[in-house]
């Protein structure tokens, strides 16, 4: 009686043991292999989305070899009645302007005016045209601050949309709030919109304490438009070189 027990459980082991290894192990190499292409098509189908690397027909169908559409044209109309607005002289070729370019500053002028989407996005594609590091900048006024689409060269090789809050702080700076970002259609976690804010603000204030003739008496941000009063240099060249904005 003893051994016939023994017997009859030795026996029947084996058996489910060779009939589970094969199943077992089949499984496991589905699923890593699942993991494995999931795991290679992940980032090309981000960088096809993020616009970093122009990837033919994926980039296109992602949209993400263009910077996003804000919905506002760049007209000759548009171009003179922004600079009859703003009458500062402009030493140097329109196309030659770059926004971390050095420059020579003169003067100092009044500004009390409204800007529409369209003059500051006409203006900037007047001024920097042949710009080293951005181009197909947009510029959409809404209220309380802005949108900005562009294709950034430098760094990113990708275009890059931001939608920020911007509040007047004192005469010569100003506080910004990142509501979003965007590289291609690829949003960057929020964890990072104060560092990045902060950033930012630190070089636009650091540069505006920079120009003795500058100042912000009012600054105002609506659906549409802005509103600047406050005083400018007469006059602006630019010089060989860049600012060192880091």
């Amino acid at each position: 009686m003893r051994i016939e027990p023994s017997v009859a459980t030795v026996n029947p082991k084996p058996e489910i043991k060779k009939e589970k290894k094969p199943r077992r192990k089949k499984k496991k190499w589905v699923k890593w292999l699942i993991i494995l292409l999931v795991v290679l098509s992940l980032p090309i189908l981000l960088l096809g989305a993020s616009g970093i690397f122009n990837i033919p027909i994926l980039s296109h169908i992602f949209g993400a070899n263009s910077p996003k559409d804000l919905g506002i044209e760049v007209s000759e109309q548009a171009l003179q009645s922004g600079l009859k607005k703003f009458p500062v002289e402009l030493k140097s070729e329109p196309g030659t302007f770059t926004g971390i370019g050095k420059k020579e500053f003169e003067g100092k002028v009044a500004i009390d005016a409204e800007y529409t989407s369209e003059e500051i996005t006409s203006a900037l594609d007047n001024l920097f045209s042949n710009a080293p590091h951005v181009s197909n900048v947009q510029v959409k006024y809404i209220e309380g601050g802005m949108e900005v689409s562009a294709f950034v060269k430098t760094y990113l090789n990708a275009p890059v949309y931001a939608k920020v809050g911007v509040e007047r702080v004192s005469d010569k700076s100003i506080d910004i709030n990142i509501e979003k970002i965007k590289i291609g259609i690829v949003p960057i976690p929020e964890k990072y919109y104060e560092d990045v804010g902060k950033a930012v603000e630190d070089i636009v204030n650091d540069r505006m304490q920079a120009v003795e003739s500058f100042s912000m008496d009012l600054l105002e941000y609506h659906d549409g438009y802005s509103y600047l009063k406050g005083t400018f240099p007469k006059s602006v060249k630019m010089l060989p070189g860049e600012e060192d904005i880091f």
